[in-house]
């Protein structure tokens, strides 16, 4: 049985040769019948280099091909072909089976015999339903001639035919919590799903970020770094090597690479591999990550004096940086300060990564004289405009920079400032955002960065009464109730400033027992170390009802936060989400049409697209998931056309069951098509499809599933 069937077979960033210069690397070979290409990049210890590259052929004379869709949707009709291939010098007859499985009924026979020549390949083709949803169910078929057999499985995702309903609450606690958990008559049948992730320590959050960045895009610059973040905050933090921090090191070294596509000739980096001209805000984000990432891998100089000087370059002889779009007639003096207090605080904090020493470091003996310059001025320029700016985003990061360039007085009065913009919520405290960020975040999300970096500004200052205590912690009881079912907190660049802040909050953790209970059954007891750094996940599947109680009792007396995520499914007629609401300034529209919805195998399918806000003055990145049905074979050529004729795409990915598409808000906005031709015979649907705003994932469309007739 074949069912090993690995995109990248082995990849190993670090090998270590004997005295004798000679290594051994053993891994499990994959079931793929393929030609495999192996690279090796070797280098001596006085910088040395030598490169080799070799093939590894993986062939048998008879195999059977299966390729079906990685993920259907419940009732969808498949009619798929399974490839036999007879390279051997005889005619064979094959027995041709697919097996039983729970999730799936056939349309037509399970056992097909054909004949294949000798040195050809012929389709054995099965139809079957997908009937119930399931995660990776298992499809097989087996091929058995007279001399020669084959058998191959591969997985299959099948989702419910409807709407995805996600719900999250999260609490701070000590000693006890309960969670009330339930659902709505209109549930799908056999769709309730909910799992309790319980947080030891703050830690723990940075832990989980790592695989929750990982499941969004994260195709350009900023997503880059924000995605590899993480892995450099466990680095930092973790001093015993160990699995964790071995993966953390991997995935920083292959972040760092992603980014170096990045940065263009002038030094900066763009948001688009390159391509596109350069940001100061993603230059300066891009600096941040550099100087912290040399301290745990290699990184190029070369590559960070290049970001530092086009910085300086862009800086005004006021000390000021600012963003005009080009479609825009005039600037906007307000962005002009926010963006000027971002890269300050950038600036400061590659000062405070730069020393050794254990304390805030002033500019002068920490930075290169054209950054101290840079900075110079910038604090100089915010500091004569400090009256003017009232954006608590800004004067946070005003307030951050100044602390670490050592101006702790101006840091303090900015402090004063932002302690009498508090606003309280249930329980919690969090500071608005009034204007965009320079990613373009707002909304929710942009109220929880702007709260986390507000919280780090007040942990600097030296006001540290009981009545400043307490703001913090509100404020930290904000942001841990705000997390997103993925884990992390709505956008990369807000999950980065909500971990920071997190780290400069880290306590020592305490041993202690917590016992998991539902409906008064108890269901499980951790016992939690006091270096845990991961969350425990606990599943309540198998004992949910439409209403339940969900209770959590700590051994300690200690703080710990817990999130429980419910999910079900509702009908699409139940839908509320499709439809736009066009007295909302903030809503985006997508419309989705193909011209045809019957079609024959491999005939030609055109589709139209169109994006748009609603009434919104503002630019920032949308993203479209366009779905496709299975099968489908995607024209890039189609899309290629689409990019170049509109500024505002910027990037696609084709998935299995989607396309993915960036895209700049503008005026009117964006218009394409692209064609697809199905492979086979389907009676079946996309996935919907979704619009959003990559900065505040509240702000989207959708658009029902499509379904195809394909014969």
């Amino acid at each position: 049985l074949r069912e090993y069937f690995p995109e990248t077979l082995v990849w190993s960033p670090e090998l270590i040769t004997n005295a004798d210069g000679k290594a051994e690397l053993k891994f499990k070979m994959a079931d793929n019948i393929t030609t495999w290409k192996l690279y090796t990049i070797a280098s001596t210890k006085n910088g040395k280099i030598g490169v080799a590259e070799k093939e590894v052929q993986a062939f048998q004379p008879f195999f059977v091909d299966l390729d079906p869709p990685k993920f259907l949707t419940q009732g969808d009709e498949i009619f798929l072909p399974t490839q036999i291939r007879n390279y051997t010098p005889e005619k064979q007859k094959v027995d041709v089976t697919m097996s039983k499985a729970d999730w799936f009924s056939f349309l037509d026979s399970d056992k097909k015999q054909i004949e294949v020549d000798k040195n050809s390949a012929k389709n054995a083709i099965f139809g079957f339903k997908a009937n119930s949803a399931i995660k990776d169910g298992k499809q097989r078929v087996t091929a058995i001639a007279s001399k020669d057999s084959d058998a191959i499985e591969k997985p299959v995702t099948v989702r419910p035919d409807g709407e995805e309903i996600i719900k999250t609450e999260s609490q701070l606690f000590t000693n006890s919590a309960k969670f009330d958990v339930n659902f709505p008559a209109n549930a799908m049948p056999n769709t309730n799903k909910a799992e309790l992730k319980i947080y030891p320590n703050l830690m723990s959050h940075v832990t989980e970020s790592v695989e929750g960045l990982l499941q969004r895009p994260y195709g350009c610059g900023e997503q880059t770094i924000s995605s590899t973040y993480p892995n450099l905050m466990l680095l930092k933090f973790i001093k015993a090597e160990n699995s964790l921090t071995k993966e953390a090191r991997k995935n920083l070294k292959a972040g760092y690479e992603r980014l170096l596509g990045y940065q263009i000739s002038d030094g900066g980096f763009s948001y688009w591999s390159g391509k596109d001209t350069s940001d100061i805000a993603l230059t300066a984000y891009a600096l941040r990550f550099l100087n912290d990432a040399k301290l745990k891998i290699e990184a190029d100089e070369k590559v960070i004096e290049n970001a530092t000087n086009y910085l300086i370059k862009q800086q005004r002889e006021d000390g000021s940086f600012n963003k005009k779009y080009s479609w825009e007639t005039s600037e906007d003096v307000q962005r002009g300060k926010l963006i000027t207090s971002y890269v300050a605080r950038s600036l400061a904090l590659i000062g405070r990564t730069a020393t050794s020493k254990e304390r805030v470091p002033t500019t002068s003996d920490t930075l290169p004289n054209g950054r101290v310059s840079a900075l110079a001025k910038a604090l100089r320029y915010l500091k004569l405009s400090n009256s003017e700016i009232d954006e608590p985003y800004s004067l946070a990061l005003f307030a951050l920079a100044s602390f670490d360039a050592g101006d702790n007085e101006e840091a303090e009065k900015i402090a004063n400032r932002l302690r009498n913009l508090a606003k309280d919520e249930a329980g919690g405290t969090y500071w608005n955002l009034e204007t965009n960020t320079p990613f373009y975040g707002w909304g929710t999300a942009g109220r929880i960065e702007t709260s986390a970096l507000v919280i780090q500004a007040l942990l600097r200052s030296a006001d540290q009464n009981q009545k400043a205590k307490d703001l913090i912690a509100r404020g930290t009881i904000f942001l841990l109730k705000n997390k997103d079912h993925y884990g992390v907190w709505y956008s990369t660049q807000t999950t980065i400033n909500v971990l920071d802040t997190f780290l400069a909050t880290l306590t020592e953790a305490k041993a202690q027992k917590i016992s998991v209970s539902i409906n008064g059954e108890k269901l499980r007891e951790i016992d939690v170390s006091t270096d845990q750094i991961e969350p425990v996940f606990v599943s309540l599947n198998d004992k949910l009802l439409a209403a339940n109680r969900i209770d959590i009792t700590t051994s300690e007396n200690s703080a710990v936060m817990s999130q429980v995520v419910q999910k079900h499914y509702i009908d699409w007629k139940d839908s509320v989400s499709t439809k736009i609401d066009v007295n909302n300034s903030r809503a985006i529209r997508l419309d989705y049409k193909c011209d045809k919805l019957n079609a024959k195998i491999m005939e030609n399918i055109t589709c139209s697209v169109e994006a748009e806000r609603i009434g919104f003055k503002g630019y920032g990145m949308l993203l479209a998931e366009i779905g496709i049905p299975p099968g489908s074979n995607v024209s890039r050529e189609s899309l290629e056309e689409a990019f170049k004729n509109d500024w505002s795409l910027s990037r696609y990915d084709i998935l299995p069951d989607r396309i993915v598409v960036y895209m700049w808000a503008k005026a009117g906005g964006s218009k394409f098509n692209f064609s697809f031709k199905p492979r086979y015979g389907i009676n079946a649907q996309t996935p919907a499809s979704i619009i959003y705003d990559y900065y505040n994932e509240e702000s989207r469309g959708v658009v029902s599933p499509l379904k195809f007739v394909v014969k």
